[in-house]
């Protein structure tokens, strides 16, 4: 029964990733069909099957937008991934690179739920200084930072900044790297005969979120998100 109801909750979750995803989709969708001379808000949101107060709300922010600093582009689903991990927005948004309002503001499009001030956040993780020299040494023979940070219970960005207030240097954030569509596959067969995704991130040199992201993505497209 608990194996049936955890199987319930991935599915529910990838569901909910898919919508937001298809959300985001048609908002873009409408702000096109506007740019493309398709001036009814009405027709438009037909077309999409958004509310029409949405739709002009999305062509609101994009006029107000075209009239200045060019979009960031951000990858939505790791977004959502990164924050349903447990993460806050400042730590999603230094781990892809961008604002903490970017971020809240792609996720709001996008219509992904926020969790209530305070809740889901880590606890705080006490690090002795033996812990903090073994971590610097291991980031500095090559391991990355956030499978250190994953290792202590902590984000990348609460890490880094641990270490910075013990007094060691700055260390840089190692981005992880996304895996090829082979090795997606790859990745997706292995995890289907038992293989954990610690075990996949190891085997290809990446981070367990990059491996749990591209099994996502290649499952989907073959409209099997099980």
């Amino acid at each position: 029964m608990n194996n049936a109801r955890a199987a319930l909750a991935k599915e529910a979750k990838e569901a909910r990733m898919r919508r937001a995803q298809a959300t985001a989709d048609l908002k873009r969708i409408a702000v096109e069909l506007w740019r493309n001379d398709l001036r009814d808000i009405e027709q438009i949101a037909a077309i999409t099957e958004l509310d029409h107060e949405v739709v002009a709300r999305e062509i609101e922010v994009d006029s107000h937008r075209s009239a200045g600093r060019p979009r960031v582009e951000v990858d939505l689903l790791e977004l959502i991934l990164l924050y349903e991990s447990g993460m806050t927005l400042d730590d999603v948004a230094a781990q892809v690179g961008v604002g903490a309002h970017i971020v809240a503001s792609r996720m709001e499009e996008a219509g992904v739920p926020r969790r209530p001030a305070g809740g889901s956040r880590r606890q705080r993780v006490t690090l002795s200084e033996a812990d903090l020299r073994s971590i610097k040494t291991r980031n500095l023979a090559g391991e990355k930072l956030k499978d250190l940070a994953d290792e202590y219970g902590m984000s990348p960005s609460g890490l880094s900044n641990r270490l910075k207030n013990a007094g060691y240097s700055a260390m840089k954030v190692r981005a992880a790297t996304a895996l090829t569509d082979a090795q997606a596959k790859d990745a997706s067969e292995r995890q289907a005969t038992g293989e954990t995704y610690a075990e996949l991130a190891a085997r290809f040199g990446t981070s367990e979120h990059q491996v749990k992201k591209a099994v996502w993505q290649h499952r989907s497209s073959l409209g099997d998100s099980d």
